[in-house]
């Protein structure tokens, strides 16, 4: 119960982080301390993204998965609906104006992509594996990310937190819904592909993920 507990904590504050800061900032900020916090305890995900990529690397079961899962969306529903009981608007879960159906599902994929890739590279390469940079670089890949993707796809990256936005914006009377299977899609199979191309640039010949991640 530990993990799924500090998953569902951490992801429930990242939520709050979006639904009170218009700033990239305070979300990457919070989670470079979270991960020091939680890292020995769950792994620090706080993501389903994250999940999927781990356990399409072989290295988290499928049980744990749904786990995981579980806790981080109850942590980002949790979170939408305290955003807007306080403020009376749920955090943004809806591209920019400019963006069109396309181009927003197309980054968010991309930026599901490259943030499995950031944990799996620090948590399973044999150069970064057990060392003490993890939270820094995640936090500093969030805030790229974040900075970036903002104008792009509203930056969403996280299918726990558009699930939980659009759940409150329901409850607002709001219309998000309409981008959710963008937002919830996209990012999974960034995440799934990661894997993938992770295994093609470090995998040994004759070794699998977890052979590797054992040793």
């Amino acid at each position: 119960m530990r993990p799924l507990t500090a998953e569902c904590f951490g992801t429930f504050l990242i939520v709050i982080a979006f639904g009170f800061s218009s700033s990239a900032l305070a979300p990457a900020l919070l989670i470079t301390v979270l991960v020091y916090i939680t890292v020995h305890i769950s792994g620090s995900h706080f993501n389903p993204v994250v999940s999927l990529a781990f356990w399409s690397a072989g290295v988290l079961s499928t049980r744990s998965l749904l786990l995981y899962a579980a806790a981080q969306w109850t942590g980002a529903v949790l979170a939408a609906f305290l955003v807007t009981g306080i403020s009376g608007i749920a955090p943004q879960a809806v591209p920019p104006a400019t963006a069109g159906p396309l181009q927003y599902t197309l980054f968010e994929l991309l930026f599901g992509l490259l943030l499995g890739l950031i944990y799996l590279s620090l948590f399973l390469s044999r150069k970064w594996r057990g060392s003490n940079i993890a939270g820094l670089v995640i936090g500093i890949g969030y805030a790229a990310l974040l900075t970036l993707g903002e104008p792009l796809s509203g930056a969403i990256l996280n299918p726990a937190l558009a699930v939980g936005s659009v759940m409150a914006d329901l409850w607002n009377h709001g219309s998000s819904w309409q981008s959710l299977p963008s937002f919830l899609l996209a990012p999974l199979l960034g995440g799934l592909a990661s894997s993938h191309l992770f295994r093609y640039w470090n995998q040994q010949p004759g070794h699998s993920l977890q052979e590797e991640a054992e040793t």
